[in-house]
């Protein structure tokens, strides 16, 4: 159980940080789409919708020093870091870090608010998986009992549209008095093409060819697969609305993509009639059906059909230096949010050494100066016995292994220790420690330790800069010089 909820709490913390890194990737696809949509292909702007969906699914980004969110390293590592759990060496002759008791830090809070969240997101994520199959289910029943299409005219036209289309796999055709609208439905695959009643009566031969096409161009491309990768995305991501928004504007530039095929096969003088077989479909659109991942329709929301009728007044308005230029941009801002920002200790490397340097200097002995911790002082040094854990960013580091947060609780099990000491890499999220913490408690190590730099835990005491001291202590006196306790004088 307790693995289950690390992975399920890693799957957590992963999702809320590529939703957040992806922002700004669907932010540029966005300016792209507002300079140049009418210049742009709908193909090419398709394109551009799949790249965020697979930026918001990419399990790893690699580090790069190219990448935006070296500006923004807190965008990569929401919630509170673990700051003060960072292990650095001593200037001194200890070979260990200074550790404090876990029982000297102060708990936030008694509820486990990453478990929570967590549980929250899975919650939501399978409530709206669990609506869609439940809504594809009930409505598969109802179009397998709808009788076939009668008009022996719509089943000529619909095998002479799946040879112009390259389609072999011919959906039944079917009729419904329930709808007005016109639709391809399925599984994974298109297995019917839905019609309202009187469908031949109200629209033309030309027009029937046209709407054949558009629906058959949704079997040749599997938009129905795509219906539901993109609902998965939008469940993962539900809490992001800029998901459910970028979602909606991929399925509309498919409709595009649906009808410049259309276009390309109909001879030129039939475009218009195309275009009427919208608008008739508009019309007679009141008893619709609900967006479901099942279904391609004829015409999903009654706000893109300007942009379609445009495109289909002006097919040709494509500019190749214009959509060369997106392209550019775009790969440039792949490069710029397909990785991320650089780790801490890289990012600052040269300002960093010469800070080192300087502290080297500043804390190396002096003459007289008995190197490593006074008599008195209060460190803390981390016992031979002690099992050393260092948690990183996608995992721990564990006997010199690294390993990932998921399989903790079975190396643990392995282990005879009683005692541990953990520390952290900067900039790991807390829920990333928390996670560690409660492994070793689970598995029975009940004295556990956390390894904080000597810099810090001396600003938390208050011995002031970390400067070496060359004076006495406060309440050391000054240096003996008659007979200690229990020696005679001379």
């Amino acid at each position: 159980m307790e693995t289950l909820i690390d992975w399920l709490l890693a799957a957590g913390s992963w999702t809320l940080r590529n939703s957040l890194e992806s922002v700004v990737l669907i932010g540029l696809i966005a300016a792209i789409h507002f300079l140049w949509r009418s210049r742009i292909s709908p193909r090419f702007r398709a394109t551009l919708w799949i790249i965020a969906g697979i930026r918001l699914l990419l399990p790893i980004a690699p580090e790069s020093g190219f990448s935006v969110f070296n500006f923004a390293p807190e965008l990569a590592n929401p919630g509170t870091e673990a700051t003060v759990f960072v292990m650095e060496q001593s200037g001194g002759s200890s070979p260990m870090p200074e550790v404090v008791e876990l029982a000297t830090l102060a708990e936030p809070s008694t509820w486990n608010w990453p478990v929570a969240m967590t549980g929250l997101w899975l919650l939501g994520a399978l409530s709206i998986l669990g609506f869609a199959v439940f809504r594809q289910i009930a409505t598969a029943r109802w179009v397998h009992r709808l009788p076939e299409a009668s008009h022996p005219r719509l089943h000529h036209l619909l095998q002479t549209s799946a040879r112009e289309a390259g389609v072999k796999r011919i959906p039944r055709l079917v009729e419904s008095s329930r709808i007005s609208g016109i639709a391809v439905f399925g599984g994974l695959w298109p297995s019917h093409v839905i019609l309202p009643s009187r469908f031949a009566e109200r629209y033309s031969e030309t027009e029937i060819h046209g709407i054949f096409l558009h629906e058959l161009a949704h079997v040749r491309r599997g938009d129905l697969l795509w219906n539901w990768l993109t609902l998965g995305i939008e469940a993962i991501h539900w809490f992001n609305p800029l998901v459910w928004w970028a979602g909606r504007q991929f399925l509309a530039e498919r409709e595009l993509v649906c009808d410049r095929f259309v276009l390309s096969r109909l001879p030129t003088n039939h475009h218009l009639d195309y275009g009427q077989a919208l608008l008739k479909t508009l019309e007679f659109g009141s008893r619709s059906m609900a967006p479901n991942p099942a279904m391609a329709p004829f015409l999903s929301r009654k706000s893109e059909i300007k942009h379609r009728l445009h495109m289909i007044k002006k097919s040709h308005s494509i500019s190749p230096l214009i959509q060369t230029l997106a392209a550019v941009v775009a790969i440039t801002a792949c490069a710029m949010t397909f990785t991320s920002a650089l780790a801490d200790d890289e990012r600052k490397s040269a300002e960093g050494e010469g800070r080192r340097s300087a502290e080297g200097e500043r804390q190396s002995p002096r003459d007289g100066e008995r190197a490593g911790p006074r008599d008195g002082g209060e460190r803390v040094p981390a016992r031979g016995g002690d099992l050393q854990i260092t948690v990183l960013k996608d995992g721990v580091m564990l006997a010199g292994e690294k390993i990932p947060l998921v399989n903790l609780r079975g190396e643990l099990a392995k282990s005879n220790a009683s005692s541990a000491v953990i520390t952290a890499e900067p900039n790991v999220p807390f829920q990333n420690v928390a996670t560690v913490m409660n492994s070793l408690k689970s598995s029975g190590i009940g004295d556990v330790r956390i390894a904080t730099s000597q810099s810090e835990s001396r600003a938390m005491r208050g011995d002031g800069d970390g400067a070496p001291r060359t004076g006495p202590r406060d309440g050391e006196g000054a240096p003996r010089t008659g007979p200690r306790d229990g020696e005679g004088a001379p």
